[in-house]
């Protein structure tokens, strides 16, 4: 068992769980496939309100993508090597009509 408050150690079910309701905290387990059994005292709804809070904030601070497109007809007059250069440098998306 582990969190704030808590001598790291390992404890019966029943004593993890009154040394959460002591500390007014849920008991969560963290690793359940260890050996034993990791669990966390932890208050769960502010847990649950803190990853909420994180996960918006890194999506909010992802960089959006912006798909360009160029067209290219029988009438463009500025096919200049250096014009097409810096055209298909800033596009991702390249798309050619007839």
């Amino acid at each position: 068992m582990v969190g704030d408050n808590v001598e790291i150690g390992i404890y019966p079910l029943q004593k993890a769980l009154e040394i959460a309701k002591s500390l007014d905290t849920d008991l969560v387990e963290i690793s359940p496939k260890a050996n034993p059994p990791v669990c966390k005292a932890l208050d769960y709804k502010k847990f649950l309100y803190d990853q909420k809070k994180r996960e918006k904030y890194l999506k909010a601070k992802t960089q959006k993508v912006v798909v360009k497109e160029i067209r290219f007809g029988p009438q463009t007059r500025f096919l200049l090597p250096s014009f097409v250069k810096t055209m298909l440098s800033k596009a991702i998306i390249y798309e050619f009509h007839q």
